[in-house]
Order: C-alpha cells, then sequence, then structure tokens
C-alpha cells in the first residue's frame, strides 16, 4: 500500500527538461530540510529543548523558503497539484506556531506533511540519506519507542518493527508505559495493514498480544476487538495487489460504510484495522487511476478513514485531505461534503468544557473553502 506523494517545484519559466531538473532539486532540498528534522520531530522533549531551537528553526526555514505549486496529476501520484500547495501553507502555519510557542501543535503539524514527503520514497528500501541520519538520531539517546517512530517515518520498516516487537513483550511498569505500548501497537499495526498489506503478520502480532497476561483492560478490550477485526480480513478473498483502481475503491467505500465512521468526526478505535484496510485501498486506487471521475468522492473517503483511525503518524491529515477535495472539486457536491465535515471536525476539536473557541486564522479558513465549495 503506497500512500501519497509530493512534488516540490520551483516557479520558474523553463523547458521541460530544465523543470524536470528544477524538480528533482527542490525535492531533494525540502527532504533534505525534512529528514533533518526528523529525529527531533520523533521527541518531544528533543523538540522543545532550547538546545536543539537553531536547528529547527533553521531546517523550518529551509523547508518555508522552497515555493510550490500544482503540476497536472498526469501518471503521478495522487493529489500531488493540492496537496504540493498545502504543503507550504502548512509549514508556513507550524513557524507560526512556534513563534507563539505552541510547540507540541507545531510538532504534530509537521509531523503530518512530513509523513507525506516520506511517502514518496516508501517504493524502494531506505537511501543511505535516511541510514546516515540514524547517527542522528544515537546521538540524541531517544528511547526504543521514540526511535521506532523514526525508522517508520523515514520508511525503515524492518529497523522500527524489531524495536516494537521487543517492546511489547515487555511488562509496562505504570500506566503511562501501557499508553505508549498501546500507542506502539496502532504504529506496528499502521504499517502491516496499510503499508505491507500483510493479513497473516497482522493476526501473528495481534494474537501475540492478546495472550499476554498481564495486559490491562483497556489494552486487552481494544487488543481483541482487532484481533476479531483481523480475522475477518484474513477470511476474505479481496485481493488488493491484483485489484483494479474502481475495484479498490468500491472495496474502501464499502468498509468505510460498514464501520459507520462517515456519520462521525469521532474515532472509533474498534473499527481501526478495516479504516486502516480503507485507506490504503484508497490511496493504491488514486495513484493507479489518478484522473479518475471517483477522485473527489476518493479524497473525502480518505479524510473519514484517517480522522475516524487517528493515524498516529499523520496528525491534521484528514484536514489536508477535505481542503484537496474542495480546491480539485470546486462547487462541486462532493465539494460541498468536504467543507461541512471540516466545520464539523473543527467544532469538535475546539470544543470542550470551557465552551467553543475556533481560532480566528480556522473560522476565516473554513469561511474560505466553505466560499469555494458552494
Amino acid at each position: 500500500m503506497i500512500p501519497l506523494s509530493l512534488s516540490f517545484v520551483l516557479l520558474l519559466s523553463a523547458t521541460p527538461a530544465e523543470e524536470k531538473q528544477l524538480t528533482l532539486t527542490a525535492m531533494h532540498a525540502a527532504m533534505r530540510a525534512v529528514t533533518s528534522l526528523q529525529p527531533y520531530l520523533a521527541s518531544p522533549e528533543a523538540f522543545q529543548d532550547p538546545a536543539n531551537a537553531t536547528i529547527v528553526a533553521a531546517q523550518l526555514d529551509a523547508l518555508a523558503g522552497l515555493k510550490h505549486r500544482f503540476m497536472g496529476p498526469g501518471k503521478q501520484d495522487p493529489s500531488v497539484e493540492t496537496l504540493a500547495g498545502l504543503f507550504g501553507d502548512s509549514v508556513v502555519r507550524a513557524q507560526a506556531e512556534m513563534k507563539k510557542g505552541n510547540t507540541d501543535v507545531a510538532r504534530m503539524r509537521l509531523r503530518s506533511v512530513t509523513g507525506l514527503c516520506f511517502a514518496c520514497h516508501s517504493r524502494q528500501a531506505a537511501s543511505k540519506d535516511f541510514e546516515d541520519l540514524t547517527k542522528s538520531v544515537d546521538a540524541l539517546d531517544l528511547p526504543p519507542l521514540r526511535k521506532a517512530e523514526f525508522f517508520a517515518t523515514t520508511r525503515q520498516f524492518d529497523k522500527a518493527a524489531a524495536l516494537w516487537s521487543q517492546a511489547l513483550t515487555a511488562t509496562a511498569k505504570s500506566e503511562a508505559e501501557w499508553f505508549e505500548q498501546a500507542g506502539a501497537l496502532r504504529q506496528y499495526l499502521a504499517v502491516l495493514v496499510r503499508v505491507k498489506d500483510d493479513r497473516d503478520a497482522t493476526m501473528r502480532v495481534l494474537a501475540k498480544q492478546s495472550a499476554r497476561k498481564e495486559l490491562p483492560v483497556f489494552f486487552k478490550r481494544m487488543v481483541d476487538a482487532w484481533l476479531v477485526e483481523a480475522t475477518a480480513w484474513k477470511a476474505d478473498d479481496f485481493a488488493a495487489s491484483r485489484a483494479a483502481p474502481a475495484a479498490l475503491f468500491a472495496r474502501a467505500k464499502k468498509l468505510i460504510d460498514g464501520t459507520g465512521a462517515g456519520k462521525t468526526v469521532i474515532w472509533d478505535d474498534a473499527r481501526f484495522v478495516s479504516l486502516l484496510r480503507a485507506s490504503g485501498y484508497l490511496h493504491t486506487a488514486l495513484e493507479k487511476d489518478p484522473r479518475a471521475l471517483w477522485r473527489g468522492e476518493a479524497l473525502y473517503l480518505l479524510a473519514i478513514a484517517t480522522s475516524a483511525s487517528m493515524d498516529p503518524l499523520l496528525w491534521d491529515l484528514d484536514d489536508l485531505y477535505l481542503e484537496a477535495c474542495i480546491r480539485e472539486k470546486p462547487h462541486s457536491a462532493i465539494a460541498a461534503a468536504c467543507s461541512e465535515r471540516m466545520y464539523d471536525r473543527a467544532w469538535f476539536g475546539w470544543s470542550g468544557s470551557g465552551g467553543t473557541r475556533i481560532p480566528p486564522d480556522v473560522t476565516r479558513r473554513l469561511g474560505e473553502l466553505r466560499q469555494l465549495a458552494q
């Protein structure tokens, strides 16, 4: 299962050959900045450490300094032309959060958009750049689960899996450690289901976790629900690797409808495996047929699957999908549906015991997108 990718292109007039070279140059510059950020994004402590502030700020400046423009889909991966622009906007917004002292928000936003960058490198094994960057991670002395997250976001899945497997055999010493293990299991499953499409490995991991006698009730309940879903997946004769784009889209839509995720913006832990499957099928369908007539609806469904499953590596990604849907299909029924879901999501996300206080910049952006959708 290959997620979405981005292309970065300088705003310069050039021949096709020159533009291709400019594209590669800009992509390499972006990836250098993104890979340099990853050790710090993997650890909230490292990201917030004043000693690392200069490095983080420099890489953010490098990303924000790149100009982006839309490219026609052609045979490229889905949403290149729209998400490329949204990437730049998200980096600028992360910079603004940093300046206001909201480092947690900035870090999570950056994890989302940089996760998209690494997605385009998932076709091959991790590059030498990623291998070299491991030295930076070792220097930061990250805990095993933080290091596993770094390996996962840089597409070094086997290394991440080894750390997850080891961590998920240890008896936690506190409630906080159990919550960390639960988060690690979600990350592990996100790789096994959506990236590798490996139902057998998913079953083995969940069965092993279900057999652990020391699991707290919340963890045991979650694992057993996922094991039921994985068992149903194993019995399913749908072969995603051989399916046509339209069939992948139809199966993803059926899975999402079956979870009821489209009726709420609240995540559903019990249907996590189904929603991961759906998002993987949609990514692959759009990659195989980027000009499909159902493209707008696929972006809408990706937003639903992402928000409902609360993807641990891509925070806030559902908002990007919804905005991409609106900008690609303006003044349409599907754009209106995406706009309404963005409003519902904002209301839910910014509501609390103190009432609903949606920031002015969020309100302004929602209004602009609603006008574009209508």
